[in-house]
């Protein structure tokens, strides 16, 4: 669970280059959301950063 606020979540390939980035604002606790991606995006696997400042989560995503 996150805490209440904004977020930026940042999409990195397998190079390290940003390929998304978008901003959220979060109520707090555990929720989902979706995320639209450009079509130039090739399928494959991605790490996602979410970060808040203070705090920076990272996850590894696959686009299909």
């Amino acid at each position: 669970m996150l805490e209440k606020g904004t977020y930026t979540i940042r999409l990195f390939n397998n190079i390290g280059q940003e390929v998304a980035n978008k901003t959220i604002n979060h109520n707090g606790g555990s929720s989902t959301q979706s995320i639209t991606l450009s079509k130039k995006i090739a399928a494959g696997s991605y790490n996602m950063q979410i970060s808040n400042g203070n705090n920076t989560i990272n996850k590894i995503v696959i686009v299909e």
